[in-house]
This record gives structure tokens, sequence and C-alpha cells, in this order.
């Protein structure tokens, strides 16, 4: 990976890893300690409060249309009430915020989530934003490496991450051999 990377292409690889954290609707705690095994704040330069808030602007893009309104349609008046709250802080979200909100969207329609969450639109956005090949390399292997935290991808997750591969055009050897030297 490169030592010098903007701050644009730093924001960009964490609302990727977010994605894929979030891509299976659940935060996973084996995901999180992944990210501090890796060091991944670290090789980026960027602190944990900066990434908890990518992962709660990334929700409130997901939970919020345009109008300010839910996006999604929960089991449970309740917790559109208390997904609103979380969306529209203005501070950094903890780690115990963010799996709170995690889970209700969790109660909330999958497949709606999936469609919105995997938006092209969104994704495609944020690769454009990563010209840098090895930064895009790591960031991918990165990705590998948290959605196999858990021992397997999810399918939303592999769908993701085969997205990823194709649109930069990454081939399986090269993310291999990036996985094998760490």
């Amino acid at each position: 990976m490169t030592t010098m990377t903007t701050q644009t292409a730093r924001d960009a690889v964490y609302q990727i890893l977010a994605t894929g954290l979030l891509a299976d609707n659940d935060l996973d705690d084996d995901e999180i300690a992944t990210l501090v095994e890796e060091q991944v704040q670290d090789k980026l330069g960027i602190d944990p409060g900066q990434f908890r808030k990518v992962l709660h602007d990334l929700c409130g893009e997901i939970l919020v249309d345009g109008e300010r309104h839910a996006g999604l349609s929960v089991l449970d008046q309740r917790d559109a009430v208390e997904i609103m709250k979380l969306v529209n802080r203005d501070v950094p979200m903890s780690l115990e915020a963010a799996s709170r909100l995690i889970d209700l969207i969790y109660d909330s329609d999958p497949d709606l989530i999936f469609e919105m969450m995997l938006d092209e639109e969104r994704i495609d956005a944020a690769l454009a934003r990563i010209d840098d090949p090895p930064l895009r390399l790591w960031t991918v292997s990165m990705l590998a490496k948290l959605v196999q935290a858990y021992g397997e991808a999810d399918e939303k997750e592999r769908g993701l991450l085969h997205y990823i591969l194709n649109r930069w055009g990454i081939s399986r050897d090269a993310l291999n051999g990036e996985l094998t030297r760490g």
C-alpha cells in the first residue's frame, strides 16, 4: 500500500470497508477485531472516531431519504424512532451505538437494505476516489479479510467483493498474492 494517501482516498477506503461490514446487515465483533488486528487506522492515518463517523454517515445515507424520513420499512414504529435518533446525531457514533443501529437495520426489510447498501452509484463513487493501484489492491484485500473474519463470507459480502474486483480489474492471482503477503 502507498504510504501517502489523500484524505479523499482514505475516506473512500473507509466507506468501502464500512459497506463491507454492513453488507450482511450485521456488525460483527470478529470484523471489528480484524480492523484492529490489521491496524487499518494506522495504515491509513485515520482515527477510530473518523471511522465511526463513516459508519454512521453510511447508515444515515441508507436509512434516510432526501426528505429526512426513514427510508426503510421497519417492523416496529419504536424501532423507526430509535433509528432516526441514531442517524440524526451530530457526533461520531460509538461502536455500541453503531452495533445497535445495525441490529435495528437487521429487523428491517433485508432485501431493501441490500438494494440500498449495494447501490452501484454509491459504490462507484467511492471506488472512483481511489486511483492508486496499490491502494486499490490493499483495500480489496482488507475487504476480503473483513468479510471472512468470522469464517465464511455472506452472499451479499461476496457480491460486493466480486463487484469491486471486476470494477477495478483486479485478478484473483493479484488478490491471492496480496492476501498471502500479509
